[in-house]
């Protein structure tokens, strides 16, 4: 990743760093594809990840030209992940549903209760 001036300051991150708007770039692919291929487990996990990082923002408050470029891309990103994120979380069983059935009728805990 290329070094990036912000207000007279130069960030130059190593090589190995994690840049949560790679990440999202790299997922976005993930998610379409695996979207077109029906595996929804992986469609909706990859899609977390672009979710996550386009719904946060970037530095607000800052309105410099490249800020306002990435801000827009994060926007496209965002409107772009929806159709695999809604489609993933419709076929995925929610993470609920076998500990919803699992207690015995009865057996449900309620404070105050003995």
């Amino acid at each position: 990743m290329q070094p990036v001036p912000f207000a007279g300051l130069r960030l130059d991150l190593p090589a190995s760093a994690w840049v949560d708007l790679d990440a999202a770039r790299d997922a976005i692919h993930r998610a379409e594809s695996a979207t077109a291929l029906g595996d929804w487990g992986r469609a909706w996990g990859a899609a977390q990840v672009t979710l996550f990082t386009a719904r946060r923002g970037f530095l607000p408050g800052e309105d410099l030209p490249w800020i306002s470029d990435i801000r827009s891309e994060l926007e496209s990103l965002y409107v772009r992940v929806l159709p695999s994120s809604v489609s993933s979380q419709r076929h995925r069983p929610t993470a609920l549903s076998p500990q919803t059935n699992a207690i015995p009728p009865g057996r449900e805990h309620c404070p105050g209760k003995p």
